[in-house]
């Protein structure tokens, strides 16, 4: 976690995090009614932010440096900031969503004490959840939308868990926002009057999440819970280079991977963990977890709990 800002601390501190995000700050005032603080949650960043009379531009530097493989998605819960990127300027008012795509130079202006909280994923983890899509500099989202107006109050409630909270929870927190940035980008993608495939392999993807420890996850459950039939999302995974079943098995010798090398899943034993991600046998947990990752997965929780890892 980076280090929490408040009044008291120095300028030069703020004007630092403001930079590790791609940044320069112009301030208006003394920025004593500025802070910033962020979290690094798992794949995802979070940081919540108080901003007054400043103007933050994003650097050619940033631009260049591969700071722009982000998207953003940035809810504002006080105030108002203004957004100017090729020749157009933007206004967000307290309660707007905004999806953000920072891969062209942009200026934001704070020109009273405004309230942020800014969440930023790497493109590349979202390409491999088959989004494709890219979004304008900054796209509103509607706020009328009830699922707009639900992806607002979530980030802004997850952002106020992280504080204090352990390593597991961050992590937790993080896979809970990468659903939420894929929401908005449905929702965005409905707006724009796409095809609804995206919407209904998100449903899909999230009802896979939830009950990957699930022995009897199949692909009619799935296509049940997506509100289509087994047939037509088979089609979309397969327009997206995968099968339903492939990505289901996939997602489970991941999270099987990542609970293994957990420090917190320590007294688990491996046949356990195989359970926990929907194996019904130790031997088809450890042949399919040899064949994905080289190596059984007791033999992996070993070497790393060597390393200390």
């Amino acid at each position: 976690m980076t280090a929490v800002h408040r009044p008291d601390m120095a300028h030069a501190q703020l004007t630092q995090e403001i930079r590790h995000h791609g940044l320069r700050a112009k301030f208006d005032r003394n920025p004593n009614g500025c802070h910033v603080e962020s979290w690094g949650l798992g794949a995802v960043n979070l940081t919540r932010a108080k901003l007054d009379a400043v103007e933050l531009t994003s650097s050619r530097a940033s631009l260049n440096s591969g700071k722009d493989d982000f998207f953003y998605l940035k809810t504002v819960s006080a105030g108002t900031v203004f957004v100017e990127a090729a020749g157009l300027t933007q206004q967000f008012d307290e309660g707007s969503v905004i999806g953000f795509d920072p891969a062209e130079p942009y200026n934001e202006r704070f020109p009273q004490a405004t309230s942020l909280t800014i969440l930023r994923v790497p493109k590349p983890q979202l390409a491999k959840r088959g989004w494709t899509a890219s979004w304008n500099i900054a796209t509103a989202l509607d706020v009328k939308n009830p699922d707009t107006k639900a992806v607002h109050t979530m980030v802004e409630t997850i952002g106020e868990q992280c504080v204090g909270t352990s390593p597991m929870m961050h992590e937790l927190l993080g896979r809970q926002l990468l659903g939420l940035m894929e929401l908005a980008m449905a929702i965005a993608d409905a707006n724009e009057h796409r095809p609804s495939a995206e919407i209904i392999v998100l449903r899909a993807r999230q009802f896979i999440e939830e009950n990957l420890a699930f022995e009897g996850l199949d692909a009619e459950k799935v296509a049940s819970a997506a509100q289509v039939s087994a047939k037509h999302l088979e089609k979309l995974f397969a327009e997206r280079g995968t099968s339903l079943m492939r990505h289901v098995w996939q997602r489970r010798l991941e999270q099987a991977e990542k609970l293994l090398t957990s420090g917190s899943m320590a007294h688990c034993s491996v046949q356990e963990i195989g359970w926990r991600c929907g194996f019904a046998t130790a031997a088809h947990f450890s042949r399919t977890f040899k064949q994905r990752f080289g190596v059984p997965p007791g033999q992996l929780r070993n070497a790393r709990l060597k390393l200390g890892v």
